[in-house]
């Protein structure tokens, strides 16, 4: 029978939307929906870790692509600390420049390092799902991650950044391990290196204290850095870590990723040095 209620009587009904978790059917390879970072992971295994974890995107947010939003974040993090140095001091230095680009890929780099500690146990879970899923192509795990939706909803959830350690431990299984050494040193680094990446990024764009105290603090946290990942390329070698990665892998994922926090923290050494000797930020200028 046909509704004569006037129109605003009506109860409004929104549409059915699908839901990954509740609507796809199994598949061969998954017996049940799984889709890594973006959608929900419902396997058993694990102590149901993964069946707890839903980050499905709801159909009216907007996302960016994990790649972009990464684009975006370290133009805005380089790019905002040369504009206020120009506005102080009338010039763009190339020390200046590599270090803010370091320092503000370092302060987001730290808050996934956190996310390691805090998920710990998701991170395992998923890289066992992953190193079987991409044995062999490892390549293939970064491009998914790259890929992950970015938005509103997820951008501040511990487990969005848990990919990048569940990612990253197809490559170097430390990652996903406790008990490793990789561990330790990134979480420890994420929750002490923080405030002073902060505190040298601002400090050397625009004064807000004497020279030779932020140089201190420079020196402290940059050889931290340093001296981590001297350590951590030891470990990877001598625990023979590269024996199941292509070159290209080892040199891209690896070498080149880990090489930054090798050859920008003696950047950093240097230049905290020059504001300790010199009590002046000549140096950046």
């Amino acid at each position: 029978l046909r509704d004569t209620r006037a129109p605003w009587l009506v109860e409004a009904r929104a549409p059915r939307v699908s839901h990954p978790c509740r609507d796809s059917p199994p598949s061969e390879n998954h017996p049940v929906p799984v889709r890594p970072g973006t959608d929900c992971a419902v396997s058993e295994s694990d102590d149901n870790i993964l069946s707890s974890i839903c980050t499905t995107t709801p159909r009216y947010i907007m996302g960016v692509p994990m790649y972009l939003f990464l684009v975006v974040y370290v133009l805005l993090s380089t790019g905002l600390p040369i504009y206020y140095h120009f506005k102080v001091y009338g010039v763009v230095n190339w020390k200046h420049s590599a270090l803010a680009f370091f320092l503000g890929l370092n302060a987001i780099v730290c808050l996934w390092e956190m996310c390691l500690f805090i998920r710990i146990e998701l991170i395992h879970a998923k890289y066992k799902k992953y190193a079987e899923d991409f044995k062999g192509k490892a390549l293939q795990v970064a491009l998914q991650f790259f890929n992950l939706d970015v938005n509103a909803s997820n951008v501040l959830s511990p487990d969005l950044w848990a990919e990048v350690w569940a990612s990253y431990a197809v490559f170097d299984p430390s990652y996903a391990n406790k008990q490793s050494f990789g561990f330790y040193v990134d979480v420890g680094n994420g929750f002490t290196t923080i405030m002073p990446t902060i505190l040298f990024l601002v400090g050397m764009s625009k004064p807000i204290c004497h020279a030779r105290s932020l140089g201190v603090i420079g020196l402290l946290s940059f050889y931290q850095e340093f001296y981590g990942t001297c350590i951590y390329f030891l470990s990877f070698v001598v625990n023979g870590r590269y024996k199941n990665l292509t070159v290209s892998e080892v040199l891209i994922f690896v070498c080149f990723t880990n090489g930054l926090w090798f050859f920008l923290p003696l950047l950093g050494i240097y230049v905290s040095w020059q504001f300790v000797e010199t009590n002046s930020y000549n140096c950046v200028l």
